[in-house]
This record gives structure tokens, C-alpha cells and sequence, in this order.
């Protein structure tokens, strides 16, 4: 196999894994996204590095700056339970072509976590109509991703339970993050342009007086069956795995 340029690279990840458990037509049959994901992940290998061009869409920016600033500048917003880690990938302790980052510990329950950090109100607002981790998947165009990349991180951890936690930060705390994206070491600051420069609206934040809380937290244990049905899915989907 080329030597990849990152872990990630060739492997199926848990931010994406939920391809692999998209079914076909009939009982039992893989469905296409599967055959694609994989297909992806074997050009990958041949490559030698990612295919992905999208990493520095605003979206994609915002979320991981903003997870950034509550890990370094601000882990007090998520709660002294927690305990923050950077998005190092760890490789499955069975198979080491499942790889996944997590965002987090709750040292609480032993739950692994995920932070969402969405770029418009309307998909936060999405999150904040839900009560429970089943609603999410059903009336959020991400939640299934979400639920599936929380059960791939929760399998490599070894444990059966897990949260998911939405933050979107009020009018302060969105200049706060403005001048970390200002004064802050980054290596990536042309990316991060848009945001010290933002004006007033062209960032989400949400208001003193709103309805909605601006952090949201779905604590949930995975049922087994969707452990060991991921399980079965990723070793089905090794045995397609390029190798030189």
C-alpha cells in the first residue's frame, strides 16, 4: 500500500462511517453509499493522501474552530465533568483500518462525546426541537450521521454510551471567538479570515432572550445490536479494502 500522509487517510473513519450501514433494496444487500464509501477509501490508498477538498468550506471551518476555541479558551462552557482532548484519530484496537475521533470524555458516566458546532441557526434550531438522540436522527438531515459517528467512536472506545453536545455561542462569546481567531496561534489563518472579520449577523449567535439554550447535550446508551450490526458492517467492508 502507498504510505498514507495521515491515519485517516484509506480508512474508514467515524465522521463518515455512515455509508457502511446504508442498505440496499433487498434484505441484506449493501446499499450503494456502501460500495462508494469503500471505493473512496481504496483510491485514497492508492493515492497516498485524502481526497477530501472540502476541509476548508465555512461550515467545516466554523465547526472546528469553534470546538477549538471551548477545548483551549473556554472548556468551563461544556462543564467540569469533561474532560476536552484535540481531534486525535485512534485506530481500532481489533482493526486497525477503523479510525475515529472523539471530542471528549464525560468523566461522569464514561460517556465518549461529540461537539457540534453548526454554521446557520436553522440547523441548530433543528437540534434544539428534539428531546432525545431518536429525534435527532429522525428530523435532522445530519443526526444519522451523528448518531452512527458517535456508535463507530464509542466501539473503538469499548464502551456503550455516549452524548451528543450542540453549541452555538451568544453575542459575547462570538466576539470572544472572533479575537482568539485574531490574536490566537493558528497555522491556518487565512482560513480563518472570514471570521475575525465578520460583522455583526454573519456569524450565528444567539440571542440573551431566546427561547432556546445555546448548549445542548443528548446523553444516550447504544443498544448492542447497533454496536455489533456497525461491527459487521466494517468487517464485511475490510474484505473489499485495497492492499498492495
Amino acid at each position: 500500500m502507498s504510505k498514507l500522509s495521515k491515519i485517516s487517510d484509506g480508512n474508514f473513519t467515524s465522521s463518515e462511517i455512515v455509508a457502511l450501514t446504508k442498505n440496499g433494496k433487498k434484505a441484506g444487500e449493501f446499499g450503494a453509499p456502501f460500495y462508494t464509501y469503500i471505493k473512496q477509501c481504496n483510491q485514497e490508498r492508492k493515492l497516498g493522501k485524502s481526497l477530501d477538498s472540502e476541509l476548508s468550506a465555512r461550515p467545516t471551518v466554523w465547526g472546528s474552530f469553534v470546538e477549538k476555541w471551548l477545548m483551549f479558551e473556554r472548556p468551563d462552557i461544556i462543564g467540569i465533568e469533561y474532560t476536552l482532548s484535540p481531534q486525535s484519530t485512534i485506530q481500532h484496537p481489533q482493526y486497525d483500518y477503523w479510525v475515529g475521533s472523539r471530542d471528549g470524555l464525560n468523566n461522569s458516566t464514561g460517556a465518549i462525546i461529540d461537539i457540534k458546532c453548526p454554521f446557520t441557526l436553522g440547523s441548530f434550531c433543528n437540534f434544539a426541537d428534539c428531546k432525545t438522540i431518536e429525534e435527532v436522527r429522525e428530523n435532522h438531515k445530519d443526526g444519522d450521521k451523528y448518531y452512527w459517528q458517535l456508535v463507530s467512536n464509542a466501539h473503538i472506545a469499548g464502551t456503550n454510551k455516549a452524548e451528543l453536545i450542540i453549541f452555538v455561542p451568544n453575542y459575547e462569546q462570538v466576539k470572544e471567538i472572533q479575537e482568539f481567531a485574531v490574536m490566537g496561534d493558528h497555522e491556518n489563518l487565512n482560513q480563518l479570515y472570514f471570521i475575525g472579520n465578520a460583522i455583526d449577523g454573519d456569524l450565528p449567535y444567539i440571542s440573551e432572550d431566546s427561547f432556546y439554550k445555546n448548549l445542548i447535550k443528548f446523553e444516550f446508551e447504544i443498544p448492542q445490536e447497533d454496536l455489533d450490526f456497525l461491527e459487521n458492517r466494517v468487517i464485511e467492508a475490510g474484505k473489499l479494502l485495497w492492499q498492495k
